[in-house]
């Protein structure tokens, strides 16, 4: 028996991509029975170009817009999900482009999988023409491809990039036994708080690659480069809220440390790169030769070249060679925001 359905979209300021959003959910081969849009204080002209999306479609029973004052996603979603009336609850951001058998995949899991709790799926740059949407575009490759390995409940609880709610569907009783989304997380990390409790309850997480959904990033690197910053402003809220008093080490080719009852609260992982950046200061400190200092790009261009060529983004050399610099910029970025929040949380993340 096919399952209800209503699909969550929270918006903020979408002006740029809400019709491409809502125009792929009114083509979807099969229509959720529920659309809840939730407005989080836009300031700009989304709320209006849904009205007149809804009125041009004839879809007033179809969508139901909500608002909700407090910031972030986190509540947006949580105010929809009270309003919610079926048993499956999907979500999608409100800058992504869903294939057009998104619904009919997910109700086709679910049919045939009783025992099947979550579903999560692929995300893909959408149409990336310019050098920032390809940087983005190889972004969402880095992350998906150890997707699989992240979602299973097989796998050890990390805070890596998930992103649960961009592309997703859940029975609505993992909510009642997990419990709502952390408003605290108002501006990154609610999503990988949640995987984390999901991990805890032992809730495993179905990875399909053939779900698919196109993110159109963020056009400005300084948007780009303010979100990878809070993203990693949010890993120590989520350690100091679930590993209090306990310190975990990981390093390559070594399994996980963890202290418990230790007087420092924190992770470290230790990276081939961390590890590279490393051994290069120190032998620029004792032998002053500063040329050494290239291999760290030539690294990275050739990590970016290989994972280029396993995708269809086409990039001149050019291009990849500022791809280069974007990927300094980010990870930079991303760790400014740790020890930010690692100052603020009194933790240690890096």
């Amino acid at each position: 028996m096919k399952q209800s359905i209503t699909l969550i979209v929270p918006f903020y300021n979408a002006q740029q991509t809400i019709l491409l959003c809502l125009e792929s959910i009114f083509n979807q081969l099969m229509l959720p029975d529920q659309i809840i849009l939730v407005d989080n204080v836009s300031t700009d002209n989304t709320v209006s170009r849904i009205n007149k999306f809804i009125k041009e479609k004839n879809a007033a029973k179809k969508i139901l817009i909500l608002s909700e004052r407090k910031k972030g996603p986190a509540a947006a979603r949580n105010k929809a999900l009270s309003y919610a009336q079926t048993d499956l609850i999907a979500f999608a951001d409100a800058d992504c482009i869903l294939s057009n058998n998104w619904i009919e995949k997910i109700l086709n899991h679910y049919e045939v999988n009783s025992k099947l709790r979550i579903i999560t799926g692929k995300t893909y740059g959408y149409l990336p023409g310019n050098i920032i949407g390809k940087f983005m575009a190889l972004e969402w490759y880095w992350i998906d491809r150890k997707r699989k390995k992240i979602c299973s409940k097989e796998s050890k609880i990390s805070l890596k990039d998930c992103a649960l709610f961009r592309n997703s569907a859940y029975k609505a009783e993992v909510f009642d036994e997990v419990g709502m989304l952390d408003e605290r997380f108002s501006f990154a990390g609610e999503d990988t708080d949640f995987r984390v409790r999901l991990m805890k309850k032992n809730i495993d997480i179905f990875f399909d690659s053939e779900l698919k959904v196109f993110h159109k990033d963020r056009s400005r690197l300084k948007q780009i480069l303010k979100q990878i910053f809070l993203y990693g402003l949010a890993h120590p809220m989520i350690i100091k809220k679930h590993f209090p008093n306990t310190l975990i080490i990981e390093a390559p080719f070594l399994d996980r440390v963890s202290f418990e009852n230790s007087p420092i609260t924190g992770w470290v992982k230790i990276s081939f790169l961390y590890i590279l950046i490393l051994g290069m200061a120190i032998f620029v400190c004792f032998t002053q030769n500063y040329f050494i200092l290239a291999v760290i790009p030539v690294y990275i261009y050739v990590k970016i070249h290989n994972s280029l060529k396993k995708t269809d983004i086409e990039t001149s050399f050019v291009e990849r060679i500022v791809i280069v610099v974007l990927f300094l910029l980010r990870r930079m970025l991303f760790v400014l925001g740790k020890l930010d929040g690692s100052i603020k949380n009194r933790v240690i993340c890096c």
